[in-house]
């Protein structure tokens, strides 16, 4: 059996991958609490487990760690990582199981699952089902907006700043707003679907850890302001500028 850990906006999406797997045998899961729970119960009857990146936080959970106690091994597939290329996804599961439990490098191991994880990695990167993953992912073309005027790469930029993907989400949707005045409370509403005074929280802590790193690498031209109460702007400052 395969079980997913979604939020609820994705819940429909995640039906139509497991749908396009061949696979009947599945729960998807939308609360937290929930699936830990049943996973912890059940580990015996589960193959793997498909997590959403947004369920949790990534620079304070690892769901690697959390389930390589299981007295049932099975490997655990953020399938909407976005640190991976698209074309190395499969890959990239296997190995991060395989650093965070010994148990995934035996026979019967992750290994077994090579070939469900490379259909599920041409199925992420199929157009019709890529549109609906989140924009975290680096299928999705992210040069639209202004890229080719400042000839930026964005996830060069984001691996040479050091930026951890759950700080990246919100600097990659401030950048294709760049030049504009965001409220918090959109910011939250688009990327996590809420905004609640926890929410935006996490995004003020992310603001500032982004603008030690604009700060850290000037030579980038990135900044981020304070545009009036709960508002932010994120800034590139054209390379070729005249000073």
């Amino acid at each position: 059996m395969i079980v997913a850990l979604v939020k609820d906006r994705n819940q429909e999406i995640m039906r139509r991958i497991l749908f396009r797997m061949c696979r009947k045998d599945f729960m998807i899961f939308t609360v937290d609490e929930d699936f830990y729970c049943y996973v912890k119960s059940n580990c015996r009857d589960v193959d793997y487990a498909l997590v959403d990146v947004l369920c949790f936080q990534m620079d304070l959970f690892n769901p690697y760690i959390e389930f390589s106690f299981q007295d049932h091994y099975f490997p655990i597939v953020v399938f909407n990582d976005p640190f991976p290329d698209k074309d190395t996804r499969a890959a990239y599961w296997i190995s991060k199981n395989k650093f965070y439990s010994s148990r995934a490098c035996k026979d019967g191991g992750v290994d077994l699952f090579r070939y469900e994880f490379l259909a599920l990695e041409q199925i992420l990167n199929d157009p019709v089902i890529n549109c609906h993953v989140p924009a975290i992912s680096f299928c999705s073309d992210c040069n639209d907006n202004g890229l080719e005027d400042n000839q930026v790469d964005l996830e060069d930029t984001r691996k040479k700043m050091g930026i951890p993907p759950s700080r990246f989400c919100v600097m990659k949707y401030l950048f294709e707003r760049k030049g504009k005045k965001i409220s918090g409370h959109d910011i939250c509403i688009d990327l996590w679907n809420e905004s609640s005074q926890k929410r935006r929280q996490v995004l003020y802590t992310y603001v500032y850890h982004l603008r030690k790193a604009f700060e850290s690498h000037p030579e980038f031209g990135f900044s981020i302001e304070h545009v009036g109460k709960g508002c932010y702007q994120l800034n590139v400052k054209q390379k070729n500028a005249s000073t």
